[in-house]
């Protein structure tokens, strides 16, 4: 079945299927949304649908996600369930002409990814996946001053993002954190790694690392190093983009500076390459420019609604984001073969 044609004088009618730990924020978003009205919520809980029936009397109810999906008063769906779900809910969805967002990874193997974006192209319906971070005014500010050559070439980008917790069950710290990171990256550089290295350790359980070490090389020269764990005693959201023309750090739990421009670097003296004493510094000001306010996700239920009325071109599309599902797998294949190895060591 083809996608039904919206008009822009009628509401995106829309199911959201999970209500756990992010589909309370994306009901929040979607109702928020002008261009949506939200008609169904499905959620397996029968506490949490209880919850739903007093807090929003108006809605549509259903314990069965694929239920949710056949009603014929929905136009599109937004999936917040586990992502071992996500293929079976998205498929259903884009085989009755609804438009997808779901919650990041998409799906949770390259093939599944592919199948989807081939399926959405071809019924001519919207697939997106909702990385949030994308749609943050300080990604946005950091997209724009790299687009205009503010920062000059990326030569490295050094991330950490580590916390104590939230353990999941549901994947391991690479699949949980890691995808945030290389989706701002990808969104920035547009480009996908030509090599990875990785190590990992897993202290809770055996086949689970809690803490990752990811480093990626781009095409372009730029190599990033990823710092990931959930066994930290503080928590910390900091990347540094090293740039031959200015540095930038964006530290996104300082609301007072969340970016810093640093125009500083280093160059040598082209007389003599590798002589320490021909080393140029340069250290200049460091400028802290506003950054404007606003939720991530209001930005992301507008641009679904806009990619849906034609308005705006996908930045997170089905292609894309099998992008960054197949530099999580490549990832994981690496962890998989160190644990291996170590494992055979120890005998």
């Amino acid at each position: 079945m083809d996608k039904k044609d919206i008009s822009p004088m009628d509401k995106i009618r829309i199911a959201l299927i999970g209500y756990g730990y992010w589909g309370p924020n994306l009901l929040r978003n979607a109702l928020g949304q002008p261009r949506f009205d939200v008609r169904c919520v499905a959620e397996r809980d029968a506490a949490r649908r209880d919850k739903l029936a007093a807090a929003y009397p108006d809605i549509a109810l259903e314990s069965d996600g694929l239920t949710a999906i056949a009603r014929d008063d929905v136009d599109a769906v937004i999936i917040a369930s586990p992502a071992d779900t996500h293929f079976m809910l998205a498929k259903a969805a884009l085989e009755q002409g609804k438009h997808v967002l779901a919650e990041k990874p998409m799906t949770t193997t390259v093939a599944d990814g592919e199948a989807l974006a081939e399926l959405a192209e071809a019924r001519g319906c919207v697939l997106m996946t909702d990385h949030t971070f994308l749609f943050t005014p300080s990604v946005r500010m950091i997209k724009s001053l790299y687009d205009d050559g503010k920062l000059g070439r990326l030569s490295y980008v050094d991330s950490t993002r580590i916390n104590l917790g939230l353990f999941n069950m549901e994947a391991n710290v690479l699949w949980d954190l890691a995808v945030h990171d290389l989706a701002i990256l990808d969104f920035i550089l547009n480009e996908e790694p030509v090599h990875m290295t990785v190590s990992s350790h897993a202290h809770l359980t055996e086949e689970s690392p809690d803490l990752v070490h990811l480093t990626t090389y781009y095409p372009s020269g730029t190599m990033a190093h990823f710092n990931l764990s959930w066994l930290s005693p503080v928590k910390l959201r900091r990347m540094v983009f090293g740039g031959d023309e200015q540095m930038l750090i964006w530290d996104d739990l300082n609301n007072d500076e969340k970016i810093k421009i640093y125009n500083s670097g280093i160059k040598l003296r082209e007389e003599s390459q590798r002589h320490v004493a021909t080393a140029e510094y340069r250290i200049g000001d460091i400028s802290v420019p506003r950054v404007p306010t606003g939720e991530a996700l209001a930005g992301v239920a507008a641009h679904f609604a806009a990619v849906i009325d034609g308005r705006e071109e996908s930045i997170m599309d089905g292609r894309r984001a099998v992008r960054i599902i197949r530099i999580l797998e490549r990832a994981q294949a690496l962890l998989d073969e160190n644990r291996r190895q170590i494992a055979a060591a120890k005998q």
